[in-house]
């Protein structure tokens, strides 16, 4: 067993994506409790890609796994492959972000090893003889428990997104190696195929990856009303939050509640419309970046947490804002096209 901690990096546009970093600092702290070293394990198809990203962030390997049959996530060619690379390495943890795909591949690889899974980990420290301690919640956010794992192989753990801050870039100043790890995939073995990839709207990306998000609560007063919601989301190309009032009505399905006893999210932007501000609902939203508040009631305890606060009908506020950004975008499309008339001439 190496005295390893990998990260498994999911990447997007040559870029990784900021759960990683978020891991990766969280990784480099265990390592230094321990002094242990911290390595990046990459996969796809045309992963040179994201090498000069990955080296910016202090990692000492980075293991490459470039072949055909992983250039779109499958199950049954993920898990081949990553078991190939961890039984021929044995590193002493495996961190993985707590994506759609990642969230599919971890438990079915840890069957396939023999090994202990913790899936959405908020928390580590170091037990005794190198073990590490895994917490996450359980009961809907209402307790939370720590499991370790003592198998002899390598642990797994997928991590939540906004629970660590992203580790941040330096100038890498010794050559970082690249191991380009051979591995055997037959077509033949993989039982799915992926036809095509049809892209996701905003208003329905994982919350806890949304960059801007418009949540709803008991003031749209009916499914019908929550639909200003969809609109304002599509018109700001955001994802769509509710409250509990609103999941528990169901004008929309629980997986975009918010809150604790839903997800807990960080945006950079975040819209609260006809939400009270519960307890149970701003422990979900703190750490966002921009909070807007629209509420008839001046009172409201949203307003104490809001950076920015409308008081009013969201029903009348919402469609003159809709107008405003159409407005505005209009208005950015027409400048552009201005300019692109100007570069020809």
């Amino acid at each position: 067993m190496r005295d390893e901690i990998w990260v498994f990096i999911e990447y997007q546009d040559g870029e990784m994506i900021e759960n990683c970093k978020e891991i990766l600092y969280e990784a480099h702290r265990l390592a230094r409790i321990k002094g242990k070293t911290v390595h990046a394990l990459v996969m796809g198809k045309k992963v040179k890609e994201v090498y000069e990203d990955i080296k910016r962030y202090g990692v000492v390997t980075i293991y490459s796994v470039e072949h055909s049959l992983l250039a779109t996530y499958t199950t049954d060619a993920y898990v081949a492959a990553l078991e190939s690379v961890l039984t021929m390495y044995r590193p002493l943890l495996l961190f993985m972000p707590s994506t759609t795909d990642c969230r599919d591949l971890a438990p079915r690889l840890a069957a396939r090893m023999k090994t202990g899974v913790v899936t959405d980990c908020v928390k580590f420290t170091w037990g005794s003889d190198d073990v590490l301690l895994m917490t996450k919640f359980i009961y809907n956010r209402k307790a939370h428990c720590t499991f370790d794992s003592h198998t002899g192989r390598t642990q797994l753990a997928t991590v939540l997104p906004k629970v660590f801050p992203p580790a941040l870039p330096k100038q890498c100043e010794e050559e970082v190696p690249v191991y380009n790890v051979p591995i055997r995939l037959n077509s033949s073995d993989i039982r799915t195929q992926v036809l095509g990839v049809i892209e996701a709207e905003a208003s329905s990306v994982d919350l806890s990856e949304a960059s801007m998000i418009v949540a709803g609560g008991r003031g749209a007063k009916s499914k019908e009303g929550f639909m200003l919601i969809h609109e304002l989301a599509y018109a700001l190309g955001a994802s769509v939050g509710a409250s509990r009032v609103a999941t528990d009505e169901g004008w929309v399905p629980f997986e975009r509640q918010i809150g604790q006893t839903g997800k807990v999210v960080a945006p950079k932007l975040y819209i609260a419309c006809g939400i009270s501000g519960a307890i149970h609902h701003t422990m979900g939203i703190k750490d966002s970046g921009t909070i807007i508040a629209i509420n008839y009631d001046k009172s409201a305890a949203i307003f104490g947490l809001s950076d920015i606060g409308l008081v009013g009908d969201m029903h009348e506020v919402i469609p003159l804002l809709i107008q405003k950004i159409q407005k505005y975008k209009e208005e950015q499309k027409t400048v552009a096209q201005q300019r692109e008339v100007a570069e020809i001439r």
